[in-house]
């Protein structure tokens, strides 16, 4: 199994995922609710910028194109995008708007999650024209873009066809991890990775059984002109429409421990093969593994080529 290192972008809303381990004893005096006693904390990689994470764990030649605020989250997120090796280049400060964080309390006996805080601005980010020009100016050094929407505001729909059109008018394949329920938005983008509730969304049609998300899948594919839809089904494993009959992949999953990050793990590792020119099968079986590997861990991590090569030799 070789992986070609490719120049890959991701563009999409990146955002720092920090953690909070901490003792919960007793109840607050002040009201009926636990008190958590922080012990340690520390931040990792979130969002988009996970995706470019796992990318970079795949030794792929990185870069990243978002935004962030003009604050302490984003100068970190910049850190570790050092740290990772990855091209920060294409990140805009933005005043006025937050750098995107979820702070997650975990409880230090059993790792489940006490709380969720959310730090993020999600109006619409309109003044995307210089970044667009950049992009253009960008897109051939290229040899993938990839676009992870987490419906922070920053894809707007007009940003995000101006993207993809900018991408296949130089013939550079464009994957989209898509969020909502705007089709158009995605149009014309090589593949879409959809889960469940999203397939539903986008279409407007039911996914209860294997029947209806086949039926789905193919709707969606002819709704976005699209050459692959691959839906993930959580633990069912993953469907892809567009390479014949339809192909069911059984999700790789022993034990789950946190779900966390496991589509951007699936789309980064579903984008590494295809550049390196693995076949569209291929690249979902090796991607199904990664997911496997991905939410037996707790928290948002990466997963490690050695991990992929130890689990293919089993």
């Amino acid at each position: 199994m070789m992986f070609t290192k490719k120049q890959i972008l991701v563009i999409g809303d990146i955002m720092l995922d920090t953690y909070f381990y901490g003792e919960v004893n007793r109840i607050s005096p002040e009201a009926p609710v636990p008190v958590f006693r922080k012990i340690n904390e520390y931040s990792v990689l979130g969002g988009a910028a996970n995706v470019a994470a796992n990318l970079s764990a795949v030794q792929q030649e990185v870069s990243v194109m978002s935004i962030i605020g003009d604050d302490e989250a984003g100068e970190k997120l910049k850190k570790i995008f050092d740290e990772y090796g990855i091209n920060s280049d294409f990140v805009s400060v933005v005043e006025n708007r937050p750098t995107t964080e979820k702070i997650r309390f975990l409880a230090k006996s059993n790792n489940q999650q006490v709380l969720r805080l959310d730090i993020e601005e999600t109006l619409p980010f309109e003044h995307y024209y210089d970044m667009l020009n950049v992009f253009e100016h960008n897109v051939s050094s290229f040899d993938l873009i990839l676009i992870s929407d987490y419906a922070k505001g920053f894809l707007s729909t007009k940003f995000t066809q101006s993207v993809i059109t900018a991408a296949k008018n130089n013939d550079i394949p464009i994957f989209a991890d898509v969020k909502g329920d705007n089709a158009e938005k995605y149009r014309y983008a090589t593949l879409l990775k959809p889960n469940l509730k999203e397939l539903s969304s986008l279409t407007g049609l039911r996914t209860d059984t294997e029947e209806q998300i086949v039926n789905a899948s193919k709707v969606l594919k002819e709704k976005c002109y699209c050459k692959y839809v691959l839906t993930t089904l959580g633990s069912k494993g993953m469907l892809l429409i567009g390479d014949g009959d339809p192909y069911f992949v059984k999700s790789a999953v022993k034990e789950v421990f946190d779900v966390t990050g496991a589509g951007d793990t699936t789309i980064a590792y579903l984008a590494a093969c295809i550049a390196s020119g693995f076949s569209i099968r291929e690249a979902v079986n090796i991607a199904n593994i990664a997911a496997g590997i991905q939410v037996s861990k707790v928290g948002t991590s990466s997963v490690y080529l050695d991990e992929i090569r130890r689990k293919i030799i089993l």
